[in-house]
């Protein structure tokens, strides 16, 4: 008997039970739908970090208070930007940051609103760009001056329907008066942990007079000298902190140094563990639909005894049977795989309205149908080796 006979015979007998073999391949079909979300979230969340970081430099370093929880207090302050520039020969340069939420006006317009208290080195050390004015000069800082830089969706949001240049409108934040300055070039995307399309920076010590107060811990972001000087930077840092904040040498740290390339890491490492546990489960979801396979087909092979048993007795061949009944187990995998492939890729676009950023690949449609195919050969072939190895004589008796 030919292959396309017996692949036609196969397929006659899903069709006859296409409700069970509809049932049967709905582990299959799950399973590979959550291959293909889990390798698209996968490779949505590797872009999102190497977006995050883009603009970043190697030689940046974080300096942040100690974590969240710790029952060490932390005494990171804003004097430390001079600890660190004193003490510390292989940093460039030193820029402090508070942040807090507020609300912003201007016109009908309200919003609540991130504002974050920086110097004029935060633009070289985030290669903040402009589409009109400019960011703030050291005199805005020296003089607590009420001057705000707006991101691009803020500005949208606040000024979107004011008349004539953003630059030089006043707007309110927590009621004070504030002159606009610049507004910065759209980024689509966040720098760490801060959102720069949606940020209002103003000069930290107008921050700590009048917006967020003096009690809320900075983050310092530092710049080494170059690449090599990354290591000694870290180094002199903890030292100069760990000595200006009196920690013995049993204590420890009240602050946390960490480098960008530290931090991608890291973020990259848990996008990877998270994606390695949504594919483990997306697989024992295929070998659960495999089981169903495997069932269904053996229960399949005793309620098809006798046509086994005529089909032998007119000279079908053992491996006709094997063929026949294994084609059927891959067969029911496979268009189980194909419904779970339109399945994930319309799933995909819909993620977007829960925030999940998705990448659609060719690599997770070639996995998950893969793997639905190998799990239709693995669990198919000890049913299709039972029938084959059926006694045509006995077979033919059964009732």
């Amino acid at each position: 008997m030919g292959i396309l006979e017996t692949i036609r015979l196969a397929f006659d007998g899903i069709w006859l039970n296409k409700v069970r073999s509809f049932l049967t391949m709905l582990g299959i079909i799950i399973g590979t739908a959550t291959i293909i979300l889990v390798v698209a979230v996968g490779l949505g969340s590797k872009k999102s970090v190497d977006n995050q970081f883009s603009q970043m430099s190697v030689t940046t370093i974080y300096v942040m208070a100690s974590s969240t929880g710790s029952p060490i207090p932390s005494k990171l302050g804003i004097k430390d930007v001079d600890v660190i520039k004193e003490n510390c020969p292989s940093v460039a340069a030193v820029a402090p940051q508070i942040s807090g939420k507020a609300t912003a006006s201007a016109g009908a317009n309200t919003e609540s609103v991130t504002v974050l208290g920086v110097t004029e080195d935060y633009q070289s050390l985030t290669n903040l760009k402009f589409s009109s004015g400019s960011f703030l000069t050291p005199e805005s800082v020296t003089t607590k001056e009420k001057i705000a830089v707006l991101g691009a969706d803020i500005a949208d949001t606040l000024l979107g329907d004011a008349q004539g240049e953003m630059v030089g409108q006043t707007i309110n934040i927590n009621n004070k008066k504030f002159t606009v300055g610049g507004v910065i070039e759209r980024k689509g995307e966040t720098l760490g942990s801060t959102n720069i399309d949606e940020g209002v920076f103003i000069p930290y010590t107008t921050a700590q007079s009048y917006i967020l107060g003096t009690t809320v811990t900075p983050r310092l972001t530092v710049q080494a000298k170059d690449l090599p000087s990354v290591k000694p930077a870290l180094d002199e840092i903890a030292a100069a902190l760990r000595e200006a904040h009196k920690r013995r040498p049993n204590m420890a740290d009240d602050f946390r140094v960490m480098d960008a390339g530290s931090k991608v890491g890291a973020a990259q490492e848990t996008a990877r563990t998270m994606s390695v546990l949504l594919i483990a489960i997306a697989t024992i979801v295929l070998v659960v639909g495999g089981i169903g396979i495997m069932n269904v087909m053996l229960v399949s092979v005793r309620e098809r005894t006798k046509e086994i048993g005529t089909r032998r007795a007119l000279g079908a061949r053992k491996k006709d049977v094997l063929r026949q009944f294994l084609f059927e187990a891959i067969g029911i995998s496979m268009f189980g795989g194909l419904l779970g492939v339109g399945l994930g890729e319309v799933v995909i676009p819909l993620l977007k309205y829960l925030e999940i950023e998705t990448v659609r690949s060719m690599q997770g449609l070639l996995i998950a149908f893969a793997f639905s195919g190998i799990v239709g050969v693995f669990f198919g072939f000890y049913p299709a080796k039972k029938a084959a190895d059926s006694n045509p004589i006995e077979a033919l008796r059964y009732e």
